[in-house]
C-alpha cells in the first residue's frame, strides 16, 4: 500500500471511530414548569408562569457514592445526578434568564423522608443548584415533581409528568443569573403542581448507516484516484 493511501485510511479509520464514539454521547433536555412570585434583578414578578430547561448528557448520569451525613450512612446509588450543562429560566413578562451558578438535576426513583420530618415522599425529581462543586452530592433544590411516576426513574427520557411539584426554594437563598440575583418569595408547596418532561435527541440508526456506507464509497472513489500520470521520458 502506497504511504498517501494508507494514510487516508487511517484517518478514515479515526473518524469512523470519532463517529461511533459521538453516537453514544446522548443529548437530553430536562424541562420543568410552575408558576412562582419573586424578584429577579431589580424587577418584581408575581405569580408568573416559569419553564425551567436543563441541558445534559445522559454519559454524565451517577449514582452517589456511599457517605455520612450527620452521623447517618447513606448507602450508594440511592439517588442520581446529572450535571448540567446550561440551565435557564424562562419567566412570563421578564423573558429568558441563565443560570451562571454550577446546576444539576437528582433523581430520588424510591420513597423517602427527603427533609427528615417523619413523613416519607414519593420518588422525586429534583433541580438544583451545586453547593459545593465539583462535589454534585451537596445541593439546593431550585423546584421539582413529585409522584409514584417517578418510581425507578433514573434520569433517562420520561414524561411529560404532571404531578405536585414546580419552580421555587426560600427566598433567603439567592440564584446567580445573567440578569442578576434571582430570589423566590417561596419554595413549592404541596399544593403547587408542576409538569416535568425529559427528551433525548439521538440520531437515527438509518442516518449513521448511510453516514458509514458514503465514507466507505469515498474510500473506494478514493482508492481508484491515483491523479495524473507525469510523462515518462523516452
Amino acid at each position: 500500500m502506497k504511504r498517501h493511501s494508507f494514510t487516508f485510511a487511517l484517518g478514515l479509520a479515526i473518524l469512523l471511530f470519532g463517529v461511533a464514539g459521538l453516537a453514544q454521547a446522548v443529548p437530553i433536555t430536562y424541562t420543568q414548569t410552575g408558576i412562582a412570585s419573586g424578584t429577579l434583578g431589580g424587577s418584581t414578578f408575581t405569580n408568573a408562569s416559569i419553564l425551567m430547561t436543563m441541558i445534559g448528557d445522559t454519559d454524565n448520569i451517577a449514582g452517589n457514592p456511599e457517605f455520612e451525613e450527620d452521623g447517618v450512612v447513606i448507602p450508594a446509588n440511592i439517588f442520581f445526578a446529572n450535571p448540567g450543562f446550561a440551565t435557564t429560566l424562562n419567566i412570563a413578562g421578564l423573558g429568558l434568564v441563565t443560570i451562571t451558578d454550577p446546576t444539576a438535576i437528582y433523581a430520588i426513583p424510591i420513597p423517602v423522608d427527603i427533609d427528615e420530618d417523619g413523613d416519607v415522599d414519593p420518588p422525586v425529581v429534583i433541580f438544583g443548584t451545586v453547593d459545593h462543586p465539583p462535589d454534585l452530592w451537596s445541593f439546593t433544590g431550585l423546584g421539582g415533581t413529585f409522584g409514584q411516576s417517578l418510581a425507578g426513574y433514573q434520569l433517562g427520557a420520561i414524561g411529560p409528568i404532571t404531578s405536585t411539584g414546580g419552580v421555587g426554594r426560600d427566598f433567603s437563598q439567592e440564584v446567580n443569573t445573567s440578569l442578576g440575583v434571582l430570589r423566590f418569595n417561596s419554595d413549592i408547596v404541596d399544593s403547587s403542581r408542576g409538569t416535568f418532561t425529559a427528551t433525548t435527541s439521538v440520531p437515527e440508526p438509518g442516518s449513521l448507516l448511510l453516514l458509514g456506507t458514503g465514507l466507505v464509497s469515498l474510500v473506494g472513489a478514493r482508492s481508484r484516484f491515483r491523479g495524473p500520470r507525469r510523462p515518462t521520458s523516452n
